[in-house]
């Protein structure tokens, strides 16, 4: 499963998402959108919006914000 997470240092949402998938044993590259720019264009390109945190499934299905229940149905369908 490949999951990206583009965030930024000052996000709680963010923070929250990192640990909720840390204690799923989901494995994911994070960006920081404010540091790295080339993933922020990418951010910009999927998804036309600059809200954080936004998780990228399998390189296709981005989720905006921390949903639980979305990240948990992504979970599920990924490693099923």
């Amino acid at each position: 499963m490949t999951v990206e997470i583009f965030s930024t240092s000052w996000c709680a949402p963010c923070k929250y998402l990192t640990k909720y998938l840390d204690l799923q044993d989901v494995k994911y590259v994070k960006y920081d959108v404010e540091e790295n720019m080339e993933a922020y264009n990418k951010m910009m390109e999927l998804s036309g919006a600059s809200t954080v945190p936004q998780i990228l499934f399998e390189g296709k299905d981005i989720i905006i914000g921390f949903d639980k229940k979305k990240v948990d149905e992504y979970i599920k369908e990924l490693t099923a």
